[in-house]
């Protein structure tokens, strides 16, 4: 699922005025016109992403989206004219993007996670500034904390009874986990 040519954000810097009471600020506001237009302009996409998205989070709590986000601009905003980079961080552009979509899609956003996020920068100064959205499902891996009590060693004691022991050795159960493809987070679908 890919969406493609959403107008950039403002960065999370501007997205709010005013210092006793916050409110979203004017270019926040124009942002989130233009997102509203490009929604329109993409209906047939975003609700097809919104039904499997939705499907796909109501199949298990633990299904999550990664997004990878490519925020494609001028070569001029990333460089400057001696050729040294400016300093621009592209995560800053994230927050109004996983907000908004999030509503678009009904979703909540605490169910993404950002696989990568980069600038692509262009010579062509016909070509308007834009973010593409990578959306890929994913499910949270939860993490193996030792043996269960199935795997653990059963040993007699000297009187004869069994007696249960987990192996103590840290570096044995360390690599055991590293090993094991239950105890890694994430697993694509």
């Amino acid at each position: 699922m890919i969406f493609e040519n959403i107008p950039i954000p403002p960065s999370t810097n501007q997205l709010y005025a005013g210092k006793s009471v916050r409110h979203k600020s004017t270019k926040y506001k124009n942002w989130q016109h233009e997102f509203l237009l490009w929604v329109l302009k993409n209906q047939g996409s975003v609700l097809g992403t919104r039904r499997i998205v939705r499907e796909h989070f109501n199949e298990s709590p633990d299904n999550f989206l990664k997004l990878g986000i490519q925020i494609n601009v001028p070569a001029s905003i990333i460089f400057t004219k001696d050729g040294r980079n400016k300093k621009i961080d592209a995560t800053n552009f994230i927050k109004a993007l996983f907000d908004n979509v999030a509503d678009e899609l009904g979703v909540d956003d605490n169910r993404f996670f950002l696989s990568n996020c980069e600038f692509v920068c262009y010579d062509n100064l016909d070509i308007c500034p834009n973010v593409t959205i990578i959306f890929d499902k994913c499910k949270l891996r939860r993490k193996n904390h030792g043996k269960s009590k199935k795997e653990k060693d059963t040993t007699k004691s000297r009187n004869g009874k069994s007696e249960r022991r987990e192996n103590r050795n840290p570096k044995a159960r360390h690599k055991e986990r590293e090993n094991d493809p239950k105890t890694k987070w994430f697993r694509s679908t």
